[in-house]
């Protein structure tokens, strides 16, 4: 676990990918990559590949998961050797979806043993370049931290939002116009506080500001 102090983006995996295999001398191993949308899909994500590859003679991952609190952006993760000597499979694996700043992501690698031993440097190179290729091989989705901010405005105040929008240079997630305008914007956690001091004073016109909490957004460079 550790805390990511500033956050640029990340990505994640839209959708499960089609399994990649990849053979060393005579063993084979096969790793999955699934979206996570909560920590308690981990073992519901596990129970299917455990059952597909019942004979399989291990079957290890890891996963990493982004924690939102107030203004902070936590990345838990755990990972699994499942058998194997410790240190040579859950770990390269969990090294993998560090390295491309992958999160809320499962990578599960199932090993066929092929009776021909690859020893300790082997498997980390094993089981690290499985998942590699599995992530080469997988549509990204690139996400930021960051804040929605909702701003409902009368239309008498119209042109100083917009010459407000203009200055900032804010991505506009969404616009409703009805009684009044309301605008859905994305603020970038590092940003958050130059924003908030650029807003000083606008209730006293009517407009209404509300801040979501912190968390992550597709970025718009999708």
């Amino acid at each position: 676990m550790y805390i990511i102090q500033s956050i640029l983006s990340f990505v994640l995996i839209p959708k499960p990918s089609q399994p990649l295999s990849y053979k060393v001398k005579s063993s084979e191993f096969i790793c999955y990559l699934f979206e996570l949308t909560s920590i308690d899909q981990v073992s519901e994500l596990l129970q299917p590949v455990k059952k597909e590859h019942h004979t399989a003679n291990h079957h290890c991952w890891a996963w990493r998961w982004v924690v939102c609190s107030e203004d902070e952006l936590r990345v838990d993760e755990h990972q699994s050797d499942d058998g194997e000597p410790r240190g040579t499979a859950g770990y390269p694996i969990l090294h993998r979806l560090h390295h491309h700043e992958i999160v809320n992501t499962l990578a599960v690698v199932v090993r066929y043993f092929g009776e021909t031993k690859l020893g300790k440097s082997g498997l980390i190179e094993a089981y690290s370049g499985v998942t590699e290729l599995a992530i080469n091989a997988s549509d990204m989705i690139r996400f930021q931290g960051g804040y929605e901010l909702r701003i409902h405005n009368p239309y008498d105040q119209e042109n100083l939002v917009k010459q407000w929008l203009h200055h900032q240079q804010l991505s506009v997630l969404n616009n409703e116009f009805g009684i009044g305008v309301e605008r859905q914007l994305f603020i970038p956690k590092e940003q958050k506080q130059a924003v908030q001091d650029s807003l000083s004073g606008w209730e006293h016109r009517g407009i209404i500001l509300n801040w979501s909490e912190l968390k992550l957004i597709e970025s718009a460079t999708n």
